[in-house]
């Protein structure tokens, strides 16, 4: 099989497994250290643990604090602990973000969104009700229009980034692709609608989704596809 270049690139680096043991013990830590913010938060505007008090804007950022902590501590243990540049997480080849096939993916993830709602809608309207509430949905959107692309993107850097680039130099092609996207599918089962549809019914669909997107990942050599899906998808649920 030819070298795969996405997974190549963590070759220029430091890669002795305590290095990633390390990364991953500190990124742990810190999303720890968020539950604790995001807690003392809770109990500081409403005066209880229930998360569900918090005005829906304060408790969406709450909850993706802890993916700016991933994200700071891969930007940190790049450089300073494998000696490469964090881009090199993103795309190895070009050295830049390729928007074009971003908006590219992002746009026809939300077109085929917005087709199959319309089909459903068509033959089942009783599942549709239109609610306009803009002192809620406002500082709703705002908080998920600017922090989303962040979340998105932080779990694709450490899944199908730095983790698959990892386990590609370790185990090859099918390591880096099959191994991510089994672990991003546990890591999701602790989600609301794992309880709601149960565990046989949703984890595989976040299995196949991983598949997907490291698939996409691994063929483009880059992570602009897989970032711009996800923030396509929680868009589309707003």
């Amino acid at each position: 099989m030819v070298p795969n270049l996405f997974i190549e690139a963590a070759r220029a680096g430091r890669n002795a497994f305590w290095r990633y043991l390390l990364t991953f013990l500190l990124t742990g830590g810190f999303v720890l250290v968020s539950g604790v913010v995001v807690v003392l938060a809770a109990v500081l505007f409403s005066g209880s643990l229930d998360l569900g008090a918090l005005p829906p804007a304060l408790f969406l950022a709450l909850n993706l604090l802890p993916f700016f902590f991933i994200l700071g501590v891969l930007a940190a243990a790049l450089p300073l602990l494998h000696g490469r540049p964090f881009f090199s997480l993103i795309n190895p080849l070009a050295r830049r973000f390729r928007w074009a096939r971003f908006f590219l993916a992002g746009g026809l993830w939300l077109a085929l969104s917005a087709a199959s709602d319309l089909i459903l809608a068509l033959f089942q309207p009783g599942n549709y009700v239109f609610v306009f509430e803009p002192e809620r949905l406002l500082p709703y959107l705002l908080v998920a229009v600017l922090l989303i692309p962040f979340q998105a993107a932080a779990e694709e850097l450490l899944f199908r980034g730095y983790l698959a680039q990892g386990l590609g130099l370790a185990g090859g092609y099918w390591v880096a692709w099959l191994v991510p996207s089994l672990l991003f599918g546990l890591m999701h089962g602790a989600n609301p609608e794992v309880d709601a549809y149960g565990a046989l019914l949703t984890l595989p669909l976040y299995i196949i989704m991983g598949l997907v997107l490291g698939w996409i990942t691994l063929r483009s050599e880059g992570l602009e596809l897989a970032i711009a899906v996800p923030v396509a998808a929680k868009g589309r649920l707003l």
